[in-house]
């Protein structure tokens, strides 16, 4: 019996330390941002695509990161079908191929699903044959659409924020987006710049203290966010 109760307690205390051991999930390099994102969790896990696109820049993406799988890739479709209006055949049928190619599995977190050849074809031919950085970003590698955007520029108080559990650090991001410089770093995908903002001369520092960002940057966000810019005007006045 005392082998036993022994070998129990040995048990217990190995589950013990193992679930003390576990690296606390991070979503912000921010650590208030990181707190209100997990304060936030089940809002976020129930919010439609309308509010999410609303989020600033910065605050959208630490939401994003908290998604399942199959949120990530239910808002993306949502997102995309959106898009496919805006454009002409060719870049619908493009859209469509996407569409009929991604699925949910390629959103969990180091996926070992996703078809990285395809998407690099694809975002090449958009890019050189179809469309412009700007077009293409507001396009596939954020929630928001440009009326998001300007509305989040001009008309923020417009915006309902009550489904989150405390609104303050929105309010606090956009006000300081309203002034020239005021906008915190942006966690970026530093192979491409245009991920840091509509300014291509916004530079983007790599860094390895963003390491757990490991999505949320790219096209469809399914990349890591590899670095930090320097500034981001979308909302700036």
């Amino acid at each position: 019996m005392k082998s036993s109760y022994k070998i129990t307690l040995i048990i217990l205390f190995s589950i013990a330390f193992l679930i003390g051991c576990k690296k606390e999930e991070n979503y912000s390099c921010d650590p208030e941002i990181n707190k209100w994102a997990k304060e936030n969790f089940l809002c976020f896990q129930n919010a439609s695509l309308d509010e999410i696109s609303t989020l600033p820049p910065r605050l959208q993406k630490t939401a994003y990161r908290t998604l399942s799988a199959e949120n990530k890739y239910n808002l993306w479709v949502a997102k995309l079908e959106d898009v496919k209006l805006t454009w002409d055949q060719p870049v619908q049928k493009r859209i469509e191929d996407l569409l009929s190619t991604i699925d949910a599995s390629w959103f969990e977190t180091e996926s070992k699903t996703i078809n990285t050849n395809y998407l690099q074809a694809w975002e090449h031919d958009m890019l050189y044959s179809w469309m412009d950085s700007i077009n293409y970003y507001i396009s596939f590698m954020t929630l928001s659409t440009i009326e998001d955007f300007k509305r989040l520029r001009d008309n923020p108080e417009t915006i309902d924020y009550s489904w989150l559990h405390d609104e303050t650090i929105v309010r606090q991001q956009i006000a300081k987006s309203s002034v020239p410089g005021g906008e915190p770093k942006q966690d970026c995908f530093c192979n491409w710049d245009i991920s840091c903002g509509i300014n291509l001369n916004d530079p983007c520092t790599k860094t390895n203290i963003c390491e757990h960002t490991n999505s949320g940057c790219g096209l469809l966000c399914l990349y890591p966010c590899k670095g930090d810019c320097e500034s981001n005007i979308i909302l700036q006045r």
